[in-house]
């Protein structure tokens, strides 16, 4: 999704825009992978994604429980 230090040799960054055409394209549910962080998940599961790997942002986080609070209420939409 975006810029990732995760990864030695990460795939190409398509964005939001991709994930939303994917996303509309297909009947599977899509999970979205690669940089997202805290402040990008909501748009994330805005642009259509079921799901969104967030380890960095999870592993930074100092407060884990409301991290992945935050997480699952952009994909509530609470």
């Amino acid at each position: 999704m975006f810029s990732t230090a995760s990864k030695a040799n990460p795939d190409p960054i398509v964005g939001l825009a991709a994930l939303a055409e994917v996303c509309r394209a297909v009947t599977v549910p899509v999970v979205a992978i690669g940089g997202i962080g805290l402040e990008t998940v909501s748009a994330v599961a805005r642009a259509g994604a079921a799901a969104a790997a967030v380890i960095g942002a999870m592993d930074r986080a100092a407060d884990a429980a409301a991290a992945g609070r935050h997480v699952a209420d952009a994909f509530t939409g609470v």
